[in-house]
């Protein structure tokens, strides 16, 4: 990731890059995704949407991770948008549909999640309304 130039931070704290890849965005048909780096985890992600692409082990991690260590205020509970759960997209890797569900964590988010390739695709906001929700840490 050395030569690639970060080009644009976004509110997750996600680092774009200029590297493009071969992958289309779920969200947006018309874009790449490129190569980002999130906290120290390559991930793939759109720079239109700013939506982002990474593997469930370093979702985990990163949440029990950055939840521990967050000590900014918290978001109030909201309740899940129920329309998101109608959302359908295909997985940028292996074109099998992805499963549309709320998050099983902290935060009420809605994630799209491929059974196939174990991959998670996450909308600008959602990660940072998982790290600042209430609850245990």
């Amino acid at each position: 990731m050395n030569e690639a130039k970060l080009i644009i931070f976004n509110d997750d704290g996600i680092k774009l890059t200029d590297k493009s890849l071969e992958f289309t965005c779920p969200v947006c048909p018309d874009a790449n995704l490129v190569v980002a780096e999130f906290h120290g985890t390559q991930v793939c992600a759109c720079s239109q949407c700013k939506g982002f692409l990474l593997d469930g082990e370093s979702l985990g991690f990163l949440v029990t991770g950055l939840r521990a260590n967050y000590k900014g205020p918290e978001d109030k509970p909201e309740l899940i948008k129920t329309r998101e759960l109608d959302e359908r997209m295909n997985c940028p890797a292996c074109y099998q549909y992805m499963y549309t569900h709320p998050y099983y964590g902290p935060g009420n988010v809605v994630i799209n999640s491929c059974g196939e390739c174990k991959l998670n695709w996450l909308d600008q906001g959602e990660f940072a309304k998982i790290i600042r929700s209430p609850g245990r840490r």
